[in-house]
């Protein structure tokens, strides 16, 4: 997206002037994401966690970020812990339950 520079230059000053706003984070990552940069949006869904725990929406996309990383344990304990707060998602759960089939996961030993 051709405005995406100007998004991204916007949230990171709103996050220098205000460290503690949990949603700037949020949609700097999804900026990253729609980018294809899934590995600078990740640190920022970190931050959305740490700030608001009960963020879900960071979860998943931590997830979706960590699955584009090549990293699908922990893209797992992302979606568990995004269905650990919102448990009607219900393209999170079948995404963990492709995930468990995939990785020969139990779900009964979730992390």
């Amino acid at each position: 997206h051709p405005d995406s520079g100007r998004m991204l230059a916007n949230l990171t000053a709103l996050i220098a002037a205000e460290p503690e706003f949990a949603e700037a984070y949020n949609q700097r990552a999804i900026v990253y994401f729609r980018r294809g940069e899934s590995t600078l949006a990740i640190p920022d869904c970190d931050e959305v966690l740490r700030l608001n725990p009960a963020h879900y929406g960071a979860a998943a996309g931590l997830g979706q970020c960590l699955l584009r990383s090549n990293k699908p344990r922990s893209a797992l304990r992302a979606f568990r812990q995004a269905l650990a707060i919102y448990p009607d998602l219900a393209s999170v759960a079948a995404t963990v339950r492709d995930l468990e089939t995939a990785l020969g996961d139990d779900p009964r030993n979730a992390e």
